[in-house]
């Protein structure tokens, strides 16, 4: 975008800034200085640009994480579970197992005890 400049605009300005052995016009430095904003926008808008893109990887990135991790939770929640469920039967065996040896002690006490050699 260049901005406008009339003759007499020109004239006084290089009157004014031809002070100096050469005159400069202030309208070429505004456009260059012009140029070089815009050519910083521009730059600026790629960075964005660039920056929104690394956002979104980003943004992906965490939300397989997060998949990754509640998978990773939810299946060790059931091993917790299925664990808990095994202790329990663990202790009705034991239980069992307690019951059954008490009663086979007491029957054993009842039981009588023969001699080895029966007599002739």
């Amino acid at each position: 975008m260049k901005f406008r400049k009339n003759m007499s605009e020109k004239k006084a300005i290089s009157k004014m800034v031809n002070k100096s052995e050469k005159a400069v016009n202030v309208w070429d430095v505004i456009n260059e200085n012009f140029t070089n904003i815009s050519l910083t926008c521009k730059t600026l808008e790629r960075s964005i640009q660039k920056l929104s893109a690394n956002t979104n990887l980003m943004k992906e990135n965490l939300k397989s994480q997060a998949i990754t991790s509640k998978r990773i939770i939810n299946d060790t929640a059931a091993k917790l579970r299925e664990t808990k469920n095994n202790i329990k039967k663990a202790k009705i065996n034991t239980t069992s197992l307690k019951r059954t040896i008490s009663v086979v002690s007491d029957n054993s006490k009842k039981v009588p005890v023969f001699p080895l050699e029966l007599p002739n």
